[in-house]
């Protein structure tokens, strides 16, 4: 099977450098452009100059005064209520065609309440009889033309736990938006707004009322700047004393205003929330969909201040998430940041957040706070900023040899850069285009911002295209992972090359059954290739060679793999070729679906081997849930094979090469020699690691030795490199080994990465042991190393040092012979180089330190 029409065509390669284009948002709420004969403010109205468009329901009386306490001069007052429905009119009628429809309107005005016999039911705090809320509400009144059909729609109803007092002016405001049928002149004789609420017998006063459109501060300048800061008058400055955009969640009782305070002789304006009943009774904001566009990332900053004068209070920040399934809307909670505690005081609050695929799903979301612990105070909000500061990646750069086989259309798989396993990205080539030897690929959707190599050529992430034109697919209703398909080569012979190449494999593999894989080839000892295949959510590992000889596997893709990936399976298989494959997501095997007991794949490794006798030359193991690589090497062959090969013994089989290879955000180790380990009849080179970014170790030894490890690169790792127990004659040289590095940790601090640090967990350069193997023992070695950025403070990690001691010494003395030469340290003067306290305090008491051929210095604890 050939799929793959041109082999100098890669199916995979790193990536050069990322280009995150401005996000524009085609559509978006402009500020409307208004006639010249259109006021703007629609209204303003002071009284001043009498009622003009205000009057009154029939049964009341209006008049302008300026008795009385007045706000500011004259006011409008309506008085000789005798019902609920009864308040001041302001009649939009005239100019009922200067108003838009379906866009905000800002109304503010200052009101007050005063009752000539009893205290009103608001200033109580309590329902009137009939239940209804006493409280100032703002509706719009419709009349039609043939006096038929009137409407009224509430757009403000203050809380009745307002309990403004009787004759004390308050703010009174809210949003309108006016629907078509509201605004249509030709249908309507009459469209008001009316002020009412408050029970028979209770005046209404009316002061400085506007009627507006939001001023242009309230909008973007253009569809580039939509999402740039997302929220507009976060300061509470903008509109008056109107709040908008705060609103509040939609929790019985709290009622929100702005309000105003000094700063060092200097007025400041914030929002208000009283009469809160829960913790989680908030303002909040809504964060625009559209800006919500995977990958795009967001810093969030704002003060609070709770007003509980017994304890400190710890708000936290959180989104709101609202979907709808089926008829049913619901929502979930997202907490996204921690604020500083606060006792009637200003405290700062934090946060950062990336938009990923999975909010698609949401109809909306909602940024709020909660104040845990406490349900009744008042909380003030103030300096609300939002704003974006990353977007997803929209094309990126690689080699030009791409170009002429990588189709549009085709999807294409991003390997992670951090220490999420799970990070990659699967997206479509919109185009490609070349210039100066590299090729432009444009994608669609976007991708996070992955690093590159103009970045630091030691880990860039890796662009692998997953289409192939010849797809082998297990019915797509087969979702159980035993009902995949499988494809097996069998005792193959007789001088037939055997060749799979250009497949693409989709829902292959049949979990907890022996020779059920995408790709199972057996008992071959004929030269083949399994070459550019891409196995795709496989239920059951990827390519496995059981008892074959003289077989490349090379250019193959993995991703979304379930257990171990590409195999060499029973310790029989030497003189195979593993080169430049790529797998990505590599799934554990759910407990209960081994094949048997003694399958190691709850634990999967992306590259698994029983036998080292084979070349593994510009792999890269991209991501999996536990391992990248996994020397699992025992004392003779296992499983159907052992019979025929009794001398075999693999665990002392020498290597056939190890080249280039590069394990990056793996769950485990990056690279694991366990737990029987390898010892090599001869010295076994390791040569070009890269190990980076896995949670635990770079390369993790268990019970090995005559290893060197040459020319390798390890960073922010938990240990770079740990030599465990029961290891001997292991040498480490001309390496770079970084603890937590500069380019990471600027990454984790603008996307909200995953990390190492801070934490009080240090990190390792290298593990040495203090005991011997043997009185034959030679020791340990580590030679022109360059050791970096294993600062404590700096990193965050305490205790983190370069060169380490397991603490689990043997006895009391320091017997492990170490050669430490040509070794630098790039840190801070306070970073530890070499720790011995772990040994201190484990009972060693005594080290030798010598320079070579010079004198002794013993050392005693």
């Amino acid at each position: 099977v050939d799929g793959w029409l041109d082999d100098s065509c890669p199916t995979w390669t790193s990536i050069l450098d990322t280009t995150s284009d401005s996000l524009d948002v085609a559509s978006f709420a402009a500020r409307p452009t208004l006639s010249s004969t259109c006021p703007d403010p629609y209204a303003t109205y002071d009284f001043e100059s009498g009622s003009q468009r205000w009057s009154t329901s029939p049964g009341a009386v209006s008049q302008i005064t300026n008795s009385d306490t007045p706000m500011n001069g004259n006011y409008f007052k309506v008085s000789g209520r005798t019902d609920s429905f009864q308040g001041p009119i302001f009649d939009l009628s005239i100019s009922l065609g200067c108003l838009a429809a379906n866009t905000p309107y800002l109304f503010s005005a200052w009101a007050r309440l005063s009752s000539t016999s009893t205290t009103s039911f608001c200033s109580q705090q309590t329902a009137l009889p009939s239940g209804d809320n006493p409280c100032l509400r703002m509706s719009v009144m419709t009349l039609t033309t043939d006096g038929l059909t009137s409407t009224y729609r509430t757009v403000q109803l203050d809380p009745i736990t307002a309990g403004v007092p009787d004759g004390q002016w308050f703010p009174f405001s809210g949003n309108i938006n006016f629907t078509q049928q509201e605004l249509n002149s030709t249908a309507l004789a009459y469209s008001a707004l009316l002020v009412n609420g408050p029970e028979g017998g209770v005046g209404i006063d009316l002061d400085d009322f506007t009627l507006t459109l939001p001023s242009k501060g309230n909008y973007p300048a253009s569809s580039a700047a939509v999402c740039t800061d997302l929220i507009r008058n976060g300061d509470a400055e903008l509109n008056g004393i109107n709040t908008y955009p705060a609103q509040s969640l939609d929790i019985p009782g709290s009622y929100l205003t702005v309000g105003t305070e000094s700063v060092g002789g200097t007025p400041n304006k914030y929002f208000k929330l009283t009469s809160r009943t829960q913790e989680f009774a908030s303002i909040f904001f809504d964060i625009p969909k559209a800006c919500a566009e995977p990958y795009s990332s967001y810093s969030i900053s704002n003060t609070i201040r709770v007003r509980n004068s017994t304890n400190p209070i710890t708000a936290q920040m959180l989104l709101k998430k609202t979907f709808v399934t089926g008829s049913t809307t619901d929502f979930v909670y997202e907490q996204i940041g921690t604020c500083a505690s606060s006792q009637n005081t200003w405290a700062k609050c934090n946060a950062t957040i990336t938009f990923t695929p999975a909010y698609d799903v949401y109809t909306s979301i909602q940024l709020f706070w909660v104040t845990t612990g406490d349900t009744s105070s008042e909380a003030d909000y103030d300096n609300i900023v939002v704003q974006r500061t990353a977007v997803g990646v929209n094309s990126i750069t690689v080699d030009s040899s791409v170009a002429s086989c990588w189709g549009v259309g085709s999807e294409l798989m991003v390997t992670s850069h951090t220490l999420d396993f799970s990070g990659t990205s699967v997206t479509k080539i919109s185009s490609i285009s070349t210039s100066n030897g590299k090729a432009l690929i444009t994608l669609s959707p976007r991708i996070p911002k992955v690093t590159s190599a103009a970045q630091n050529t030691n880990y860039p992430a890796e662009a692998a295209i997953l289409t192939r034109n010849i797809v082998f697919e297990a019915a797509t209703d087969d979702t159980v992972q035993t009902d995949g398909g499988h494809l097996t080569i069998f005792h193959t012979g007789g001088g037939v090359v055997q060749q799979l190449e250009g497949v693409e494999l989709r829902r292959f593999g049949q979990q907890g059954m022996y020779g059920r894989y995408p790709i199972g080839a057996y008992f071959s000892d004929v030269t083949g290739n399994i070459s550019r295949n891409s196995i795709r959510d496989s239920y059951q590992r990827c390519i496995v060679l059981t008892d074959v000889k003289g077989m490349t596997v090379s250019d193959n893709i993995a991703h979304n793999t379930v257990g171990h990936c590409f195999v060499l399976a029973t310790g029989s298989e030497t003189n195979n070729n593993f080169i430049h494959n790529l797998g990505a997501v590599t799934l554990n095997t759910p407990i209960g679906k081994l094949m048997s007991i003694t399958e190691t794949d709850i634990n999967a490794a992306t590259f698994y081997t029983a036998n080292p006798s084979n070349v593994w030359t510009n792999n890269a193991a991209a991501g999996s849930e536990s391992n990248g690589m996994w020397f699992e090497l025992l004392d003779s062959v296992r499983g159907y094979a052992a019979k025929y090969y009794p001398l075999i013994i693999p665990s002392t089989a020498p290597i056939g090469s190890f080249v280039g290879n590069v394990f990056h955000s793996n769950g485990v180790d990056g690279l694991r020699f366990y737990p029987n380990g390898w010892y090599p009849s001869s010295g076994a080179i390791l040569s070009g690691i890269k190990s980076y970014r896995n949670w635990r170790d770079g390369i993790y030894f268990q019970s090995t030795g005559g290893i060197v490890v040459d020319d390798g690169v390890f960073s922010d790792n938990l240990m770079g490199i740990e030599i465990d127990r029961n290891c001997e004659n292991i040498t480490v040289k001309n390496s770079k080994i970084i603890g937590y590095s500069d380019l990471y940790k600027s990454q984790v601090s603008q996307g909200g990465f995953s990390s190492h640090c801070p934490a009080y967990m240090p990190l390792i350069g290298v593990q040495l042991q203090s005991y011997l193997l043997s009185r034959d023992s030679i020791g340990f070695s580590l030679s022109s190393i360059q050791f970096s950025n294993f600062d404590g403070i700096s990193t965050g990690c305490v205790g983190s040092m370069a060169i380490d001691v397991d603490p689990g010494a043997q006895d009391d003395h320091f017997s492990a012979y170490s050669r430490l030469e040509g070794l630098s340290f790039t840190s801070s003067p306070t970073a530890s180089k070499i720790n011995l306290r772990g040994i201190v305090v484990s009972g060693v008491n005594d080290v030798m330190i010598r320079e070579p051929m010079g004198p002794m210095i013993v050392l005693v604890a």
